[in-house]
């Protein structure tokens, strides 16, 4: 095929791709693209940073994938976003990709005959029936205690099983219950690596990962993520169309989309900066396979040096970013902070939602749970900490909060662990205000031990005092601003330690926070616009002035209200 037909091939494909979407408005505004591998408008990163760069007075379109079919909305005005149907192609073409099918078939059989347990939850279901059994014969054997204990009753008594079958059947659920402990051996031997291993949740870690560095053909990126072959086939199309001058990729997944497309760009003599995002150091990211950290580690490295600048979440991933590539320049930090938000806006409380009592100290804790978060460090500690209460933020219930369900159970104080659901990212301050102490008891992973999370912004807009796990780069903000409390993670002693240091020291550590304007404002997002501004300025060339009012850096609402949402 000449370069010709190529080229009419990859306008045909825009055309195809881009069908169901809006035309373009002509505009001479400096045009810039944010692009993630989400639906966009769930991802509070990607929303603050569209809204912040629209309010510079540049055109923002934020594209990301579709659940459905493509659509355009406006969001807000100099604010819209595209989401791209990503059909799959590559993913199923080709010899691996029937194998793959294949594969999932012997998968769901294995699953079904699999002799042993995974999980915490799955093993209680299979106690159930054993359970059930054994109280049920310990009931029959009761029941003949009672009877010789009390009159005879106005109904006559049915006859019971004979003593030997009695025994017979005991002797057999005592072998049952063998034989589910052996079931449950893999389940215990994880628990009991976890227990050793503190400074590591990181699956995947040491040697099996070095493997796959070692051999990175068996972990090319295309053929373990060929998903994402599938998402530059349909995004890199809807770029062409936009004629971005910044493509602001987020997270890995799609840096290579957006440097193929300025790589094309540069054919037709335009000039497109890109700007990598990178939301997690790679290597560190828990609970992954690691060929699958391998294979995003190699699409990093491959792209990299495409990006015209660099952005992380973080001092410490910044410094190893730039060790691990031997990077000129250090990467810029933009922190996960939270948003002004509307003061007229109605925001409910979180002890409210929770329907936990006034008058008991209240523990939040916002953000996703699943075991490396280290939520069940804290529920462990509740038996230590006589009346009080836990609230867990959350979107929905899942394996982990009824893990954390069960554990409560187990430990008897169910009835201090509460659940509340999820408001707008920019409520989120205002709604744990209420609440006495914010916790963030991570697990040691490289990112956990590197993050800086939404949270530990959110409770300092909130004006809480924190308790943290002694992950390396919260750690050391709370004992440099003395801001709360330190304890060692997933050891529910200290943790109950550092609680009650905080509860003692409550109304020091509240008035702290509350009279330390500086402190806020660094933990702000306002403060991180400041650095985006000056991003947005150097890759291009200077703003328009809108950008450097003082209200430019102040996002009030990530998503539009529903009676504001246009039609």
């Amino acid at each position: 095929m000449s370069m010709i037909d190529e080229r009419t091939e990859t306008m045909r494909e825009a055309d195809d791709t881009v069908a169901d979407l809006p035309d373009e408005q002509p505009d001479d505004r400096p045009h810039v693209v944010m692009m993630s591998a989400n639906t966009v408008v769930v991802d509070a990163r990607v929303l603050k940073y569209a809204r912040t760069v629209a309010q510079f007075g540049v055109r923002v379109t934020a594209v990301g994938l579709a659940s459905g079919r493509s659509r355009r909305d406006l969001l807000f005005q100099d604010l819209d976003v595209a989401q791209i149907a990503v059909p799959s192609r590559y993913r199923d073409a080709g010899f691996r990709a029937r194998v793959r099918r294949v594969g999932h078939g012997f998968a769901e059989i294995f699953r079904a005959i699999r002799p042993w347990y995974v999980t915490q939850e799955e093993y209680r279901v299979g106690l159930a029936p054993w359970h059930r059994a054994t109280r049920a014969i310990r009931s029959v054997r009761g029941r003949e205690e009672r009877d010789r204990q009390r009159p005879p009753g106005p109904a006559p008594q049915l006859p019971a099983p004979s003593g030997p079958l009695l025994k017979l059947s005991w002797r057999y659920r005592k072998l049952q219950r063998y034989a589910l402990a052996a079931m449950a051996t893999p389940l215990r031997y994880k628990q009991r690596r976890r227990s050793k291993a503190r400074t590591s949740t990181l699956r995947g870690s040491g040697n099996r990962l070095a493997f796959y560095q070692r051999f990175p053909r068996l972990a090319r990126w295309r053929d373990v993520a060929p998903e994402i072959v599938d998402q530059e086939l349909a995004l890199g199309p809807v770029l062409d169309a936009l004629r971005p001058d910044v493509v602001h990729v987020h997270d890995v997944y799609l840096l290579g989309v957006a440097a193929q497309h300025a790589h094309r760009a540069a054919l037709d003599g335009r000039s497109v900066k890109v700007v990598y995002d990178a939301h997690e150091y790679v290597l560190g990211v828990a609970n992954v396979k690691p060929r699958r950290v391998a294979a995003m580690r190699a699409l990093e490295r491959e792209y990299l040096a495409d990006a015209d600048r660099i952005i992380t979440v973080s001092p410490q991933i910044a410094e190893v970013l730039r060790t691990d590539y031997d990077l000129r320049v250090t990467p810029d930090v933009v922190l996960n902070a939270t948003v002004a938000g509307d003061p007229d806006d109605d925001v409910p409380s979180v002890r409210e939602a929770a329907e936990a009592p006034a008058d008991v100290p209240l523990l939040v804790y916002g953000g996703g749970v699943v075991y490396e978060r280290g939520v069940h460090t804290v529920v462990g500690a509740l038996p230590q900490l006589p009346g009080v209460h836990l609230v867990v933020v959350v979107k929905r219930p899942n394996t982990a909060t009824i893990a954390l369900e069960h554990l409560a159970e187990d430990l008897g104080v169910r009835d201090r662990l509460h659940f509340a659901p999820y408001v707008p990212a920019e409520q989120v301050p205002r709604y744990f205000r209420s609440a006495t102490i914010g916790v963030s008891p991570l697990l040691h992973a490289p990112n956990h031990d590197m993050a800086i999370t939404n949270k530990f912004c959110e409770y300092l807009a909130a004006g809480i005092p924190i308790v943290t796990s002694d992950t390396q780069a919260q750690a050391e903000l709370v004992r440099e601003f003395g801001i709360g409390a330190v304890h060692r993670a997933d050891d529910v002693d200290d943790c109950a330690r550092a609680l009650r240091e905080v509860l003692d020291r409550l109304p020091e550590l509240t008035k702290r926070i509350a009279e330390d304007d500086k402190l806020r404002h660094r933990f702000s997002w306002a403060a991180q616009a400041e650095k985006i501004r000056e991003i947005y300025a150097e890759l291009l060339g200077g703003l328009p002035e809108e950008a450097w009012r003082p209200e430019a850096t102040i996002v009030r609402r990530l998503l539009p209200l529903r009676e504001e949402a246009p039609s």
